[in-house]
């Protein structure tokens, strides 16, 4: 009977390409997933984030196979204070489009942490009820240690009791100056006045020796010496220039991007 019923309804023929269709792309997505070098992965819509599904990548960035992960508690792997980033909207997240990007610690199955940066998005039934998440992840540990060592020295340079100055090469203007510098040249930080190099020299001294130091710094990539500064009005302080250093694009032309200008307030 099943089979004259069969025969009787047999799949259309459109139906049976749109189906065979559908495979096909989901055979690809497949094999994209699996090949992909992020991590890919599945969770339930609750509050453990449970892994129901992850691509083998898994195994390069966290170290478990994927029949480890799978079923485990994805929320117990976070750092403590990265626990719960997306509830309190931290700074670490971002949202677009109905996408999170959440930048935190994980632990590896070594023990220790990396960190990951994760694009998620929740999917929905027809009701508007969360089924699942879906999480695309990378490990951008290199990146975050980077970020935090620059971090680490632009609090360094800030409270240097040294004059610390970058200045543009070709406007000669001074696109950073640090706290003492602004001191030593008698504003404040909080009141940005833009300087330009020859402003903080006597003309003369400008137009040789700091040229020279330039030039120097340009030549060799740096230049040491002494070079006084020109002191505002009533500001009764003795200021020099020490050290000049040229920093060069390394990545196209190696031409002189800016300068690092360094001075020392010498009054005491």
């Amino acid at each position: 009977m099943y089979k004259e019923m069969r025969q009787r309804s047999p799949m259309p023929e459109h139906l049976e390409l749109d189906f065979e269709k559908c495979r096909e792309e989901a055979d690809r997505y497949r094999l994209l997933a699996e090949q992909s070098t992020d991590m890919i992965s599945r969770h339930a819509a609750t509050s453990d984030w449970t892994y129901i599904d992850v691509n083998p990548a898994v195994e390069r960035v966290l170290g478990y196979s994927v029949e480890e992960i799978i079923g485990a508690k994805g929320y117990d792997l976070f750092h403590p204070e990265d626990a719960d980033n997306l509830l309190k909207r931290a700074e670490t997240v971002r949202y677009r489009r109905g996408m999170y990007t959440n930048t935190y610690r994980y632990r590896h199955k070594d023990g220790h942490y990396i960190w990951l940066e994760t694009t998620s998005r929740t999917i929905r039934d027809s009701h508007g009820d969360p089924v699942e998440i879906i999480c695309v992840s990378r490990d951008v540990t290199e990146r975050e240690m980077a970020q935090q060592a620059i971090r680490r020295l632009a609090r360094v340079v800030e409270a240097s009791s040294d004059m610390i100055m970058f200045c543009n090469h070709e406007s000669m203007q001074l696109t950073y100056m640090n706290e003492s510098a602004y001191r030593t040249l008698g504003t404040e930080k909080e009141n940005p006045v833009v300087f330009y190099l020859d402003q903080i020299f006597e003309e003369h001294i400008f137009s040789t020796l700091v040229q020279d130091a330039l030039s120097h710094a340009a030549e060799h990539g740096i230049w040491y010496g002494s070079v006084p500064l020109k002191m505002p009005a009533n500001h009764h302080r003795i200021a020099e220039i020490r050290e000049v250093i040229a920093h060069r694009n390394r990545t196209e032309n190696m031409k002189v991007e800016y300068y690092s200008i360094i001075g020392r307030d010498i009054t005491l």
